[in-house]
């Protein structure tokens, strides 16, 4: 198989598999809303957004205080 042609199966790939997450994505948020209500809907996104909030927050430095210490001690890297 060609190089081109596995690369346009993957991006295939790729575009179904993101299709597919936004769809179901779409599907259970209407029926979270219609399943739990107003109300009790907009507490849990309120409490989604804010761990979505918070984990980019704690993400932030993340990488480069991991890879500082990849470098300095590599025999702990996993």
């Amino acid at each position: 198989m060609s190089t081109v042609r596995r690369a346009a199966r993957n991006l295939g790939a790729l575009f179904a598999a993101q299709l597919f997450a936004r769809i179901t994505g779409l599907l259970m948020t209407a029926f979270l809303a219609r399943h739990l209500g107003g109300e009790y809907f907009g507490s849990y996104v309120l409490c989604i957004n804010f761990a979505s909030l918070f984990s980019v927050l704690a993400g932030l430095g993340m990488r480069q205080i991991v890879l500082r210490h990849i470098i300095h001690d590599p025999e702990q890297a996993p």
